[in-house]
């Protein structure tokens, strides 16, 4: 009875169509009634099933293809310019696709490197497909996957927050570490602090800082922005410091540098004395000095210390050479020394009174020239132990 009634309204909805559409035509009652029969066969002919599916799918005469769904037929497609077998294998080929991308989904879920937007994409797009597919199979059995994979993506989805979770808090307490070694540098600071180690050590940590950053899951802004700041304070710390003993260092040369001058300036007044004991002594003086003037930097100190040592080496060089003058005279002097002990030792043994007095002068010769000997040899001691500590 349904059916029928169904073909009248086609039959009254026709009629009334062509009366709009086509006013100028007399529509008669055999014209009307061919319509309506054309309408009614294709009506019936709907209802006819030429090749039933295992999985639930049909097709009409006209190419329209159905499919099992529930307790009823849905139509999901006409194709009425092919075979009834490709019509339908067409749509069983859909069926497939859809069940390979279920279960391509699947396999994503059980990757460790699947994300949570993909999943809420992939449920997405699969629920759109799965709600009335344009497909000939088993539906029931299509949807009853796709629940199973939002029950499984959820899973996984907790899963990769409990995951990513405790990689945030690995990954926080890895750059909490980095902060910390850097605030622990910038409180150990002081006089005996090696500058040039530490800025070493700083930048070490701020490459660490950045590999962490590039190669570690992302951190809170708020945790970033912390440990940031603490990081950096502790390297404005740094910096801050080492620049001031920078100043200060400078300033420590720059005395040094003009106390040296100064040095080197009055070892070239003196360089040309003769006063050969007053100027060693001076010297010396000025060697003291230098050595607690500090240090002016390796460049400066280099050239410096070889214009003090060329001021010196001018005078110590002479006083050599005016030492080697005077030894040639006490050779001299002991030779003769020599020939008085030799005149001395021809008189003995005293016979007379003239004798003695001739032996006693002797003596008397030889001892003053040993005293002379004697006392140069102490001299140029004295002056040698000048010389090489002026030399160190």
């Amino acid at each position: 009875p349904a059916a029928t009634w169904i073909a009248l309204a086609l039959i009254v909805a026709f009629g009334v169509i062509l009366a709009l559409v086509t006013p100028k035509v007399k529509w008669n009652a055999k014209m009307l009634a061919t319509g309506a029969l054309c309408i009614a066969i294709g009506f019936v002919l709907s209802y006819i099933r030429l090749v039933h599916m295992p999985q639930g799918g049909s097709i009409t005469p006209d190419g329209t293809v159905f499919v099992k769904e529930g307790e009823g037929e849905r139509e999901v497609g006409q194709f009425p310019d092919a075979s009834k077998e490709e019509a339908l294998a067409l749509y069983a080929r859909r069926y497939l696709d859809l069940k390979a991308k279920l279960d391509l989904f699947a396999n994503r879920l059980k990757s460790s490197n699947v994300k949570n937007r993909e999943i809420d994409e992939s449920i997405k797009t699969l629920s759109a497909e799965i709600e009335q597919p344009a497909v000939v199979g088993d539906i029931e059995a299509l949807k009853s996957q796709f629940e199973a994979l939002k029950e499984a993506g959820a899973a996984k989805k907790a899963e990769l927050s409990e995951a990513h979770k405790a990689a945030v808090a690995k990954a926080l307490a890895e750059r909490t570490a980095i902060v910390e070694k850097a605030e622990a540098l910038a409180n150990s600071l002081g006089d005996n602090t090696n500058w040039r180690s530490t800025a070493d050590k700083f930048r070490s940590l701020f490459q660490q800082w950045q590999d962490h950053q590039h190669n570690s899951v992302r951190l809170d802004k708020a945790d970033a922005d912390a440990l940031w700041s603490r990081f950096s304070s502790a390297r404005t710390t740094f910096n801050s410091a080492r620049r001031k003993w920078a100043q200060g260092r400078d300033e420590e040369r720059s005395n040094a540098k003009a106390a040296k001058e100064a040095i080197i300036a009055e070892a070239e007044e003196i360089k040309d004395s003769t006063a050969w004991m007053e100027t060693s002594r001076k010297f010396n003086e000025l060697m003291d000095r230098w050595k607690k003037a500090g240090r002016a930097g390796r460049r400066d100190d280099d050239a410096l210390w070889a214009r003090f040592r060329a001021a010196a080496d001018t005078f110590f060089n002479a006083r050599q050479a005016d030492r080697e003058q005077i030894s040639s005279s006490e050779k001299e002097n002991l030779a003769k020394k020599e020939e008085l002990l030799t005149k001395a030792e021809a008189l003995v043994p005293v016979k007379d009174e003239k004798a003695a007095k001739q032996a006693a002068a002797a003596e008397k010769a030889a001892k003053a020239a040993e005293e002379r000997a004697a006392k140069q040899a102490a001299k140029e001691e004295r002056a040698k132990k000048y010389a090489e500590k002026a030399a160190r």
